[in-house]
């Protein structure tokens, strides 16, 4: 089995009254505002795909988790803050891909897709892969009232899995008192071969790099951290381009696999900046 990108089942239309009672559920907790997790247990798997195909048309982009075999379903309902943050990230690193010529032509986006990992299915919050391959390499994960251990375990989920192909996770995890948001990239350790794709032995997930982004006046602070090199004091970080693109290119495409997507102290800055406006809440 192979990591991929689910497509719906050919369902009856008919809905069943479990469906309909989660559906219920669900639309009473979009009007309540409810952000968090929601647990629903022996969920069948055709009652699954109907719900993930409804939660997709949601004004609120609801992320379901769900567990094939114990037929144990997690949807997380963020708010207009978590879709501001991944959507921020998303777009940026998007730019940079396409300012290197490599958007489209040598890697794709896609902003929640729907991935299937073993007996688990989960939606990161948007992720990148090879133009030419069905397997994602690049993604994140973002968090506002997760905790440190829920984000770290989906970050070990993507970069670990057997079944993965994921070279890096990039988690974000948005704090109060202070206002911070911090940025770390996840990758497997030993750093294998960035273009492979499938595990071809167990890797385990390590914290590479952080960026931590204070919220100040008149402009955010960023400090920089190197978990591999502490003796070092990074003014940046970097993602490297082979990530992103693998190493198998459409022909016609040339990528320089020591290059890297780059994001610069003043990305940060700019990035806390329009986070942290009237809009999201803040005075």
């Amino acid at each position: 089995m192979q990591l991929r990108f689910l497509e719906p089942l050919n369902i009856s239309s008919c809905q069943t009254k479990e469906f309909k009672e989660i559906e219920g559920e669900l639309v009473r907790k979009i009007k309540a505002e409810h952000m968090g997790y929601l647990w629903f247990f022996g969920i069948t798997e055709d009652t699954f795909y109907q719900l993930q195909d409804e939660t997709s048309r949601s004004t609120r982009r609801l992320h379901c988790f769900y567990n094939f075999d114990e037929q144990k379903l997690r949807v997380r309902m963020p708010g207009r803050v978590h879709d501001s943050l991944a959507a921020q990230l998303f777009f940026l690193i998007c730019d940079k891909l396409k300012s290197a010529g490599l958007l489209n032509t040598a890697c794709v986006p896609n902003l929640s897709p729907l991935i299937r990992l073993g007996n688990i299915a989960a939606e990161p919050d948007g992720c990148w892969g090879p133009l030419n391959s069905e397997h994602f390499t690049v993604g994140i994960e973002v968090g506002n009232l997760e905790s440190d251990n829920e984000l770290s375990h989906d970050a070990r989920h993507w970069i670990e899995h057997a079944e993965s192909s994921f070279q890096i996770c990039l988690i974000v995890k948005l704090s109060n008192n202070p206002d911070t948001i911090t940025l770390s990239v996840w990758r497997p350790q030993n750093h294998p071969n960035s273009g492979s794709q499938l595990r071809r032995r167990h890797v385990s997930a390590i914290i590479t790099d952080t960026a931590t982004i204070t919220r100040g006046r008149p402009d955010p602070v960023v400090r920089f951290e190197s978990h591999i090199s502490p003796i070092l004091t990074p003014t940046e970080i970097r993602l490297p381009v082979a990530a992103f693109t693998g190493y198998q290119l459409p022909p016609g495409v040339h990528v320089n696999f020591g290059d890297s997507i780059v994001l610069t102290e003043e990305d940060l800055i700019e990035f806390g900046r329009l986070h942290w406006i009237p809009g999201n809440g803040y005075q």
